[in-house]
């Protein structure tokens, strides 16, 4: 099968999202590298919201806030290409920031953040924005219709095959359960599969397409609230 051939047919894209990853199921998936990518046990399910803003072709901006408050902002818009994370901001005082990287890496894998982020580089971090990785390698089975964030979606099967183009946020995650919005394309909901069990899940609260997006939000980190 094929993915919906409308992808990625908008201007601008909102996404509010919560995530969500059982740490004690991803490691083992990972084996002796595990601590780099999922945190060193010191904690079994870690929660956070994800808000993108994304206006195409070139301005992007994701916002991940975690429940203690501690927050990574990355905004890449033309010459602007820059990366914050609070705990190590002293204006706002260091709160263990050995502890905010630990979970920080835990979501995003060793390189979890660069000083100087490029496009390419938060689309692959974000899988729900396009589903383009999809595209090349990957066997998909359709598991049906469903409704996500008030959305039309087809819900697919993605197993990695030989060759297989980058998706998600793990490498040794070889199976995703994904729901695709069938007029847009993007993913309101992406759930890596390990040992037949959801390890982790990012889903869409809410989605907006085409609604302008002021030049604040790419160049004031507070803008975007």
């Amino acid at each position: 099968m094929s993915l919906p051939a409308r992808a990625n047919t908008f201007t601008t894209l909102q996404l509010d999202c919560d995530a969500e990853y059982d740490t004690g199921q991803l490691r083992p998936a990972h084996g002796e590298n595990a601590i780099a990518i999922v945190g060193d046990g010191s904690q079994d399910r870690i929660h956070h919201t994800w808000k993108v803003w994304w206006r195409r072709p070139d301005c992007w901006r994701d916002d991940i806030t975690w429940d203690t408050g501690d927050s990574a902002v990355s905004i890449v818009c033309g010459a602007t290409s820059v990366s914050y994370l609070s705990a190590l901001d002293t204006r706002r005082g260091a709160r263990q920031p050995h502890l905010f990287m630990r979970r920080l890496r835990a979501v995003l894998g060793r390189h979890a953040l660069r000083h100087e982020p490029t496009l390419q580089q938060r689309l692959e971090q974000m899988p729900l924005a396009q589903a383009r990785g999809l595209t090349q390698g990957w066997s998909l089975t359709t598991l049906g219709e469903r409704e996500h964030a008030g959305r039309r979606t087809l819900r697919v099967r993605a197993v990695r095959g030989t060759g297989a183009m980058r998706f998600g946020l793990w490498d040794y995650v070889n199976e995703y359960i994904v729901d695709v919005d069938e007029e847009r394309g993007v993913l309101l909901r992406c759930a890596a599969i390990v040992d037949g069990k959801e390890a982790a899940v990012l889903g869409a609260r809410s989605v907006t397409f085409d609604e302008p997006i002021p030049d604040a939000v790419f160049t004031d980190r507070h803008a975007a609230g």
